[in-house]
Order: C-alpha cells, then sequence, then structure tokens
C-alpha cells in the first residue's frame, strides 16, 4: 500500500501539521482544515516517487474572510456547496470555492459561534449544526444550487422563532449584491421593506413590521429584488418563542 506523508516540513503552504477536518467532494475536490486556516485542492499521486502534488491550493484564514482559523468540521450539501464550521461561527462557501458568508449569533440564529459538528441529511436538505451551546437546524436542500450564477438566497433560521429578546434575527445571505428584500403576509400585505448595506449580500431582520411592531406567527413571503430588475422568491415561517 502506498503511502505520502504531507506536513509543514514537505509542503511549505500547509500552515499547521494539526489536521482537524478534511472532506473529499464528488468532484474530488479535497478540503482541508486545520487549527490555523482551511485548504481547498486538487491533488495528484506519483507512483513511482510516492510523491503527492497538488495542481490547486487554496487557502482560506481571517483575511480571507474566515471569522476564525481553527476548523472543527467541514460538510457538503447535495448541491455541492460547502459548509465550514469553526469556533467563531458557520461558513458557507460555493462548489467554486467562493466564500458567500458567515452565520453568527450576531447575524443569525446560530445558536452558539463555536461550532463543534456539521452534517448533512439528504432526506430533507438540513444541515445539522452541533455547538457549544445546543442543536441547530439550517434548511439548505430546497434554496440553493451549486453555481454562483444558479444560486438564490439562503434562509437561517427557517423557522425563525422570535420573541422580545433584542438579538433574535431572520437572515438572508446570498443575495445578489445590493438587493432590496420586501416582506410580506400570505395575503400580499406589506410588512417590512428591507434595504442592505452598500455592497452587501446579507440582509438581518428583527421580526418587525414597517411600524417596529414584533409580527404574528404564520407564513411569510419575501422578495429580493436585484439592480437590474430580477426578482428572487421564497417562503419561511414564524413561530412564536414558549
Amino acid at each position: 500500500v502506498a503511502s505520502a506523508v504531507v506536513s509543514p516540513t514537505t509542503e511549505p503552504r500547509l500552515r499547521s501539521a494539526n489536521i482537524t477536518a478534511i472532506a473529499v467532494s464528488a468532484a474530488n475536490v479535497v478540503w482541508v482544515g486545520t487549527d490555523n486556516g482551511l485548504y481547498r485542492l486538487t491533488w495528484a499521486y506519483n507512483s513511482s516517487t510516492g510523491r503527492l502534488t497538488f495542481p490547486t491550493w487554496r487557502e482560506y484564514r481571517l483575511e480571507n474572510g474566515l471569522n476564525s482559523n481553527f476548523i472543527t468540521s467541514i460538510a457538503f450539501d447535495d448541491q455541492g456547496n460547502v459548509w465550514v464550521g469553526t469556533r467563531a461561527g458557520l461558513s458557507w462557501l460555493r462548489t467554486t470555492g467562493t466564500l458567500v458568508t458567515t452565520f453568527t449569533t450576531d447575524n443569525s440564529g446560530l445558536i452558539h459561534d463555536r461550532v463543534q459538528s456539521v452534517t448533512y441529511e439528504v432526506a430533507n436538505g438540513s444541515l445539522w449544526i452541533g455547538t457549544f451551546g445546543g442543536l441547530g437546524q439550517l434548511q439548505v436542500g430546497l434554496n440553493l444550487a451549486g453555481t454562483d450564477e444558479q444560486a438564490g438566497p439562503v434562509l437561517y433560521p427557517n423557522p425563525f422563532v422570535i420573541d422580545d429578546v433584542e438579538n433574535s434575527r431572520l437572515t438572508l445571505a446570498g443575495l445578489p449584491l445590493d438587493s432590496e428584500v420586501t416582506l410580506y403576509t400570505l395575503t400580499g400585505q406589506l410588512v417590512r421593506f428591507l434595504e442592505p448595506e452598500q455592497g452587501a449580500t446579507v440582509i438581518a431582520w428583527d421580526g418587525t413590521d414597517q411600524g417596529g411592531k414584533i409580527v404574528g406567527p404564520g407564513i411569510y413571503f419575501y422578495r429580493a429584488t436585484t439592480r437590474d430588475g430580477r426578482s428572487l422568491r421564497g417562503k419561511f415561517a414564524i413561530v412564536r418563542a414558549r
């Protein structure tokens, strides 16, 4: 059985020998998590020399958009999107390697920023997220596509458990740049108009209507309108905390 060792000694681009997570996509792309960064790479093995080479090598760290260099877990959904748990949130990357956003307790309903494990359930399109504060679920299977051009936004959490706590937020991530979002009831009544910050692809909503009142439980619709007039639509549920 042939074997090859990859370490910072044999591969200087690898910043740490402490490998904390590893996953291989359906396209044979290897994602490697360490305590000092995330790597996306393709590889080739030379049986004559016993050496591994890496035709492509991409690094992700704080300076590349991650919230933490300590990677705890890696999972793929059925569209090839990559979900990376870190000690400071859950990062979402396209199958192409583009970093979309990182979910945290500040911008989403994530229970705790320290993510311990992530796994995807194919049967219902759910991403299960184990954290220091409990178990969370993100519905991704019906909302995402595998390429940047086709992908729609993802809502988190859905359902949105709304209460009177100030930091309760519903997050729409992966929106086309500078999209405007309008929220409606099932009957088409306007609930809230949301404008993003300049250059933003993420919008968070605090569960209040245009008048500042917390909305009631039920099914709601969103419409994201792009700068060129295209519309993306979807629905979500709101439930009250017990």
